[in-house]
């Protein structure tokens, strides 16, 4: 399937030429990140084609028309909050195993991702069994899981 049949929502950061997005299906639980170039935004967003976008409220873009909007303080898209508690959701002692290193935008727009689901969701979510980092051109699962396996694997 691709990701533009199942994404629902999607969570970006930009600083400087750099983009971060984190994106949520939540019918398949799939969890996935991608930092690349802000060049390559436009691209995304139309292989992505989210039903909302969650983003910043200091974000200073021109964003597609049309695009359902979410703005959320600059501080949820903190880098060390969202490892924090994406590390927790994986139930994981932090994000090493998932090949998030050097990716603080794409990990702060995930952080901001979790926290809007959460809050939408009134409280805690069932844990997701897949988060994955999506590099140009390929995807590196980690942490894919069946649900019904125990926690400790």
């Amino acid at each position: 399937m691709q990701d533009s049949r199942e994404v629902a929502l999607l969570a970006l950061q930009v600083a400087g030429d750099r983009v971060g997005l984190a994106w949520l299906a939540l019918a398949s639980g799939r969890f996935r990140i991608l930092e690349s170039e802000a060049s390559h935004l436009a691209s995304e967003l139309e292989r992505l084609q989210p039903a909302e976008l969650v983003v910043p409220d200091d974000l200073q873009m021109t964003l597609p028309a049309g695009l359902p909007l979410k703005r959320l303080p600059s501080h949820q898209f903190d880098f060390t909050g969202a490892a924090r508690e994406l590390a927790k959701q994986f139930q994981t002692r932090d994000l090493s195993g998932f090949g998030c290193d050097g990716l603080p935008l794409a990990v702060g727009a995930a952080g901001a991702l979790l926290a809007y689901v959460k809050h939408a969701q009134q409280g805690a979510l069932p844990p997701h069994h897949c988060f994955e980092r999506r590099a140009p051109g390929r995807l590196r699962a980690h942490g894919c899981r069946d649900p019904a396996q125990s926690r400790d694997h």
